[in-house]
């Protein structure tokens, strides 16, 4: 009781070291199976007819078990003549096997009685005894037949009995010496069961530490568990005004961009446009030089017109080199200086402090939980090795002492007298058998030189007539024996099938019985409980009727209790976000910093049209035709107003190749720079033209995050807490219908306990012993049922095969008499009938 006490207090533990149990996602293994060593023995090959012959013949003589438990137990509270009283109740009870007995006694007292009259009375032959005489009508009448075939069908069937004897003696030896290493094998399987339990409950509590262990990390990492996803809901939120800054940073890096690329083509305009004066006035002073005292030129109009204006054609203005571009380089810098990925960046960052925040803030009742668990662990721990290796030690010293009883008593005991049971087996089976060798031999012999006339009869059926007469002898000698040595066998061996074999089998009357006694001890454990579980292979909570004890459903709404209690102190945890700032004064400053360019209200398009006026203020296309135009008017002119003509012609067209060579090389380069300046000064004004609505809605945007941050943060940070808290309770359920399934069902299921102990015992004790004996004890009595009705027709019989005397018919009837008497008559009648009949 004490033993299975602290098993209970063990797995009770560790079903209440449930409630701080959070294993999301876990799955627990399979209960360590023992490995039991096991064997098959044949069974007795041609028996199982003859048991169930033996084991019928025990019920129809016995009642019920059921029908004597009320007896017992009376017997077992009375004393002096109450046991006695009862004791008449059982032999009344079973009335047939009183009666069984009483026959065996009669028929022990007539078989002796007759044994007696006929060792006095016949077997002197000649010199005590009446004569062998018979008449011929008796000799030839069918009776010879009647009695010859009545005889060998007896003595057929005591051979089959005499061999089933022959085989339940082979078979009673194989299984004594088998016997003692089938118990001490199914002994051993269950110390291998009783060794596994402890291994399975500590796999059990074990599984625990798994979870414990995934608990503890969660709450260590607490930053990873729940910091994480807090910050991944900000950054879900977050995402507006992330879109809303790279659309301010990709509309800030076009517009400095492109700003900057047009203070470069201004710059490179006025340094084409310095490049391009001077060629065009290079070109200016050769013209003046070369055709101002040219007769030629000066005699044709419009060559000496191009002379003259060629001052004004080939002078640009001052547009281009008086570009202002402060302004524009004001406002790119201002634009510059808000740098949206920067905010960017420190949105993410404030938003990744929020995990140091939470372990931060949830630093003691993390403490405190993982504690506890610990403390929880140990003392599972602890608890667990309440049963203790001592136990298991004297379990297994008794098992061995127990085993080495066996070896004693097989080796002190079975083994010293086996010989002796096998020698009266064979003994008694052999008698019996030499009987039936003696009829069938008398049979054969007598009926081999039989001869109707007595005094006729030859040697071989005078034998066969002797040999009739000592199987008699034998069967009237033997016969008393042989029923001691059934009733003493079919009294043992038919209480011990009725009353312990059928007891201990389904449906286990005998276990109901003992219940019964031992509630008056108050023993709680239920014999019958305890085989009927492990015939069902159910656990030892069950096996031992612990659930009778302990309610695992309030067991398990406990624990559910203090789960909700422990993890309402997570659930309930306040997490501080006041500290994290993504819209602050800097940034605030830097957007209205944005706004204060200014920059909606230049004409920045002013700068191409100045830069293009100034370039288009030189007409070097026009100009060079002029110069065509005059070369051809010269060359049209005559002698003697123009002499060498043709050379003149040659310097026009000369300075008109310059003039078009610079417009090529100088002038077109200068016109695409101003087509990109007006493209990129188009980009800033389109992108700046809505700047302030832009900075507007940033600020909109950031403001509006911050304080979701602030006001909506906490709610996220609880929905957070509360699930994490809720995993925890739902794989504490888990965990806990696992661990009752295992007390319930898996934890010590004993049908293996069943089958490779319990019904091994049974198997031993009653299939292969009592069975045995059963048989034993049947085949002897099949046998002694059928002794003296052989024995008298042997006796009969004889009278036709033995040498004797003739009798005439006028005293055939007297004869008959005399026949008929023949063990009965007197010496001092002997003369009287010879001299009679003679």
């Amino acid at each position: 009781m004490k033993n299975i006490m602290i098993l209970t207090m063990v797995l009770c533990l560790f079903l209440c070291c449930g409630h701080i149990v959070d294993a999301k996602n876990l799955t627990f293994g399979q209960l360590p199976m023992p490995q039991y060593n096991i064997t098959t023995t044949p069974g007795p090959a041609g028996l199982t007819g003859l048991y169930a012959m033996s084991v019928g013949f025990v019920n129809s003589v016995f009642v019920p078990f059921t029908d004597v438990t009320d007896i017992l137990l009376d017997m077992l509270d009375a004393t002096g003549n109450g046991i006695l009283a009862n004791a008449i109740k059982l032999l009344t009870l079973n009335l047939i096997y009183t009666v069984c007995m009483g026959f065996g006694v009669l028929f022990i007292v007539l078989v002796v009685l007759g044994g007696f009259f006929m060792c006095c009375c016949r077997s002197c032959w000649g010199n005590c005894g009446g004569e062998y005489v018979q008449s011929l009508a008796r000799a030839e009448s069918k009776w010879r037949a009647f009695m010859t075939a009545a005889l060998t069908i007896f003595s057929i069937l005591m051979i089959v009995p005499c061999v089933f004897v022959f085989l339940t003696n082979d078979w009673l030896g194989v299984i004594t010496k088998t016997a003692p290493d089938t118990l001490k094998l199914s002994l051993d399987n269950l110390l291998v069961y009783a060794d596994n339990v402890p291994r399975q409950i500590n796999y059990t509590t074990g599984e625990f530490s798994q979870v414990n262990n995934t608990i503890i990390s969660q709450l260590d990492s607490i930053d990873t568990t729940l910091g994480i996803p807090i910050r991944d809901r900000f950054r879900v939120m977050a995402k507006p005004t992330i879109t809303q800054l790279n659309f301010v940073d990709e509309v800030l890096n076009t517009t400095v961009t492109a700003g900057n690329e047009s203070k470069a083509l201004v710059n490179t305009l006025k340094n084409g446009s310095s490049s391009l004066q001077a060629e065009l006035g290079t070109v200016t002073t050769n013209i003046k030089a070369d055709l101002g005292s040219d007769t030629n030129c000066n005699a044709v109009a419009a060559c000496q017109l191009l002379v003259a204006e060629v001052d004004s054609d080939l002078q640009l203005n001052t547009n281009i080199d008086n570009i202002n571009v402060t302004d524009l380089d004001a406002v790119i810098n201002d634009l510059a200086e808000f740098d949206a990925q920067a905010e960017i960046v420190h949105i993410n960052d404030e938003l990744d402090d929020i995990p140091q925040i939470v372990a931060n803030d949830s630093g003691n009742v993390t403490q405190d939980m993982t504690q506890e668990l610990k403390d929880i662990e140990l003392e599972l721990k602890s608890m667990s090795e309440a049963i203790s290796p001592k136990m298991l030690d004297n379990l297994h010293d008794g098992v061995r002492d127990f085993q080495s009883t066996i070896d004693t008593v097989y080796t002190d005991y079975v083994s010293e007298y086996e010989w002796w049971r096998s020698i009266v087996c064979l003994v008694a089976a052999g008698v019996i058998m030499l009987i039936c060798v003696f009829y069938l031999l008398g049979i054969l012999m007598g009926h081999r030189s039989y001869n109707p006339h007595p005094e006729e009869r030859g040697k071989t059926s005078n034998a066969g007539g002797k040999l009739l007469m000592i199987g008699a002898g034998l069967s009237l000698i033997s016969a008393w024996v042989f029923m001691m040595v059934v009733m003493a066998m079919f009294t043992v061996g038919g209480h011990a099938e009725r009353y312990g074999c059928q007891a201990v089998r389904t449906p286990y009357e005998g276990f109901e019985f003992a219940d019964k006694v031992l509630e008056k001890q108050n023993f709680e454990i239920k014999l019958y409980d305890v085989v009927t579980s492990c015939e069902e292979d159910q656990a030892l909570f069950l096996t031992l009727s612990l659930d009778k004890t302990y309610d695992l459903e309030e067991i398990a709404k406990n624990i559910t209790r203090d789960v909700q209690n422990s993890t309402g102190k997570l659930k309930d945890m306040t997490i501080n976000l006041t500290s994290i700032e993504v819209y602050n004064t800097k940034t605030e400053q830097d957007l209205n910093d944005m706004k204060a360019t200014g920059v909606e209200n230049m004409d920045l398009l002013k700068i191409g049209r100045d830069a293009e006026s100034g370039l288009n203020s030189v007409d070097l296309v026009a100009y060079s035709q002029k110069l065509k135009d005059a070369a051809t008017a010269v060359n049209s002119c005559t002698p003697p107003t123009c002499t060498n003509a043709t050379a003149t012609a040659a310097k026009l067209n000369g300075f008109a190749d310059d003039i078009d060579a610079i417009e090529s090389s100088r002038k077109e380069p200068m016109s695409q720079q101003v087509t990109d300046l007006n493209a990129r000064l188009t980009i800033i004004v389109n992108r700046t033209t809505n700047i302030n609505a832009t900075v507007d809605e940033t600020k909109r945007v950031l403001s509006e995050f911050d304080a979701a941050i602030q006001d909506v943060g906490p709610v996220q940070v609880s929905e957070q807490l509360q699930v994490m808290g809720d995993d925890m309770e739902q794989t504490v359920d888990t965990y806990l219908v696992w661990s009752m399934k295992q007390i319930r069902d898996n934890i010590g299921a004993c049908r293996s306990v069943y089958d490779l102990v319990y019904s091994q015992w049974v198997t031993t004790g009653c299939t292969e012993f009592v069975n045995t004996l059963g048989g034993l004890w049947f085949s002897l009595g099949w046998c002694l049922f059928f002794i003296m009705p052989s024995a008298i027709f042997a006796l009969k019989l004889a009278k036709f095969y033995v040498r004797g005397e003739t009798v005439g018919s006028d005293g055939e009837e007297f004869m008959e008499d005399v026949e008929m008497h023949e063990y009965t008559v007197l010496p001092q009648q002997k003369s009287y009938h010879t001299a009679r009949y003679r």
